[in-house]
C-alpha cells in the first residue's frame, strides 16, 4: 500500500503523522510524507527558496520520524505548486492508494474566507483521502481500544467501494465501525411548505 502525508508543520500534521505510525498496516507498505511550498513569494529570492526548501526536508524528516523509526520505509518531499493542487497531482503521480492529512477545523466562515486545503484534496484525489483530526483527550484506556468509524451509505456502486476501501484499510485493535444510510424522502411541494 503506498500512502501519500500531507503535512504543514502543525499541530494537525503531528495528529497525521501519530495516526499513520499507530496503525497496522499491509506488508510492504510504504510511506511518501510531502508538503507544498508555494513559489509564489519567491519569485524575487531564488537562492532564497532553494535554503527554504532544505530547512523545510529536514523538517520533514524530523516531523515523520515516528514512521522511520517504526520501520517503514519512508521517502520525502518538498513540492513546489500551491497545497490545493500540488497534493493531488504528487498523490497522482506516485499512483498512491490513500492520501492522509490534517484537518484544521476551520468553520464554514473560515472555509469560505482561507478556504480547506482538506476539502480540494478530498474532491480532487485520484484515490482514497482521510482526513484525521487530532483526537480529543481521553482516557488512556479508551485511546488504545481502537477506533469508532462511521461509514454512510447511499447503496450506490460508489458507496460499495467506498465499504470495500473501508474494509481492506488497517484499524488498530478494538476498532469499531458503523454503516448508516439516511434516505432523503421526496418533498411535495405545496404540502407542508413549513
Amino acid at each position: 500500500m503506498r500512502i501519500l502525508i500531507g503535512v504543514d508543520g502543525s499541530s494537525s500534521s503531528d495528529a497525521v503523522i501519530q495516526e499513520a505510525a499507530s496503525r497496522p498496516w499491509p506488508e510492504g507498505s510504504e510511506f511518501r510524507v510531502v508538503t507544498v511550498v508555494d513559489p509564489f513569494f519567491f519569485t524575487r529570492t531564488p537562492r532564497l527558496l532553494d535554503e527554504f526548501k532544505n530547512n523545510t526536508l529536514e523538517g520533514l524528516k524530523d516531523q515523520a520520524k515516528n514512521l522511520a523509526e517504526a520501520g517503514w520505509p519512508v521517502t520525502y518531499e518538498v513540492i513546489l505548486d500551491s497545497a490545493r493542487h500540488g497534493l493531488p497531482r504528487a498523490a497522482g503521480a506516485w499512483c498512491a492508494d490513500l492520501v492522509m492529512l490534517g484537518s484544521h477545523g476551520r468553520s464554514a466562515v473560515g472555509r469560505l474566507l482561507l478556504g480547506s486545503t482538506a476539502q480540494v484534496v478530498l474532491r480532487h484525489a485520484p484515490c482514497s483521502v482521510e482526513i484525521v483530526r487530532a483526537r480529543r483527550a481521553q482516557k488512556t484506556a479508551e485511546r488504545d481500544a481502537g477506533m469508532c468509524v462511521v461509514i454512510p451509505t447511499d447503496g450506490s456502486e460508489f458507496a460499495e467501494l467506498a465499504l470495500r476501501s473501508v474494509a481492506e484499510r488497517p484499524w488498530p485493535r478494538g476498532s469499531k465501525f458503523r454503516i448508516v444510510s439516511c434516505p432523503e424522502y421526496p418533498l411535495l411541494v405545496g404540502e407542508y411548505p413549513y
